[in-house]
């Protein structure tokens, strides 16, 4: 039925073209998320976007609070001898934070280092550079001022991951309540303490959320600069080639039937698409150039994986057989069980999501979890008891998993509430074996 303003007044062709733009924003803002059939649009201003960002910073700000009192409150009732200061910032001092301020210092003195990508240590090295650390003898206040630094970047670039899952919550689903409940399943996650720790998965994970966001949105300079940062913060970063080719592909037309009949018309957006796809790639090359030069071989960062690390690439169904034979075989409610669950279970709830949601979230999205899944236990340890060691910390960066469970649990609060609290609890356990030098993930 036209409206009845319509029918009372004769509509002049000015009038029309008002019209018809008004009826199509109304249906834009009302529409749902974009997925694979249709383009990505941009954020209807309804939306409340600065609601969404300030929402998603205010969740990284709660959850960093609540790290400091846990933080304080193992001290107090630990054995230390140390200043209280110190003290702080030597409990979250553990394993691969070493190698990130070793390598800030004095480089990559050793092939062994070479498995730390240099993005974040190089960002540690040139802010402490700025604040007065003078090449020399080491000097504990400077000690404390680099791991300080630490702290500072990775919880800055996982306020942008936060925010960056918010925004590409509000992109797909059009929902605030999508985008905080997101942020909230991604800060409940019994791993995201490694987050908070001076590690590079806050600005892994902030690299590659960002480049999912651009891709949708289809800003592909952003898209590609986000994929070269990635590349340079973690080899993980090439599971960002096929999502990033398949969504320039689709946006561009390639994956129709149309685009063989005018194939030629689409030769203009090759050059565009290989600069995005081979942004990540190009990372990797020029740190495989950089070693090249420094210890004669490009790939020493992923020799050093077996050597130092005893990581072996072996097929998917050895792997499948080894953890189904260890499941079978361990004590019920032992540790070597516990490690095995905590990096089998979220394992298969990404599996599990994806399988259940394929159809619903775009195939970019799906491309890039599986090679998350598969990249994390695609070369095990045969020496550990989870044979599939750090697979959970790897899939921190599974956003759109995150995504996911968001729009479930915001529909469903019971299930956003045992989400939270019982991956806090979960979290909490984890960080106080982190905290006493236990290995975790």
């Amino acid at each position: 039925m036209p409206d009845d303003r319509e029918a009372l007044h004769p509509v002049t062709s000015a009038d029309a073209v008002g019209i018809q733009r008004e009826r199509h924003l109304r249906a834009e803002q009302t529409a749902p998320a974009a997925q694979d059939g249709g383009e990505s649009r941009p954020e209807a201003v309804s939306l409340g976007l600065k609601r969404v960002v300030l929402a998603a910073a205010g969740v990284w700000l709660a959850t960093r609070v609540a790290y400091v009192i846990y933080t304080y409150v193992v001290l107090a009732f630990g054995n230390t001898t140390a200043p209280r200061a110190q003290a702080f910032l030597e409990t979250w001092n553990q394993f691969d934070t070493r190698w990130f301020l070793l390598i800030s210092q004095v480089g990559y003195s050793t092939p062994v280092s070479s498995a730390f990508f240099p993005l974040y240590p190089t960002l540690i090295g040139l802010v402490t550079a700025t604040l007065g650390d003078a090449q020399g003898p080491v000097s504990p206040v400077f000690d404390g001022v680099r791991l300080l630094v630490a702290f500072g970047i990775a919880n800055a670039a996982t306020l942008l991951a936060f925010i960056g899952l918010a925004l590409l919550a509000a992109h797909e689903y059009r929902e605030e309540a999508v985008a905080r409940a997101a942020v909230w399943v991604l800060a409940s996650y019994p791993f995201a303490f490694f987050l908070a720790a001076p590690y590079s998965d806050g600005p892994f994970l902030a690299a590659a959320v960002f480049v999912l966001y651009f891709a949708r949105r289809g800003s592909w300079k952003w898209a590609a600069l986000a994929a070269f940062l990635a590349g340079l913060t973690r080899p993980t970063a090439v599971t960002l080639v096929l999502p990033l080719a398949w969504e320039f592909g689709r946006q561009h037309g390639w994956w129709s039937r149309a685009v063989l009949r005018d194939w030629r018309g689409h030769l203009k957006d090759l050059p565009g698409g290989l600069l995005v796809v081979a942004a990540a790639p190009l990372a990797l090359a020029l740190y495989g150039v950089f070693l090249w030069q420094r210890f004669g071989t490009p790939l020493v960062w992923f020799n050093v994986q077996g050597s130092y690390w005893h990581r072996a690439a072996i097929p998917l169904w050895r792997i499948a057989g080894g953890l189904v034979r260890r499941m079978l075989t361990f004590q019920p409610l032992g540790a070597a069980e516990a490690h095995l669950l905590l990096n089998v279970v979220p394992l298969a709830i990404c599996l599990i999501v994806v399988a259940v949601s394929i159809r619903r979230i775009p195939f970019a999205f799906t491309l890039f979890v599986l090679g998350l899944c598969y990249i994390s236990v695609s070369a095990p340890v045969f020496s550990t008891p989870e044979l599939i060691e750090s697979t959970s910390r790897f899939l921190l960066a599974a956003a759109p998993v995150f995504l996911v469970i968001g729009r479930w649990t915001a529909r469903r609060p019971a299930l956003g509430h045992l989400w939270a609290a019982s991956g806090l609890m979960v979290q909490g356990g984890m960080l106080t074996f982190f905290f006493a030098g236990r290995w975790i993930a």
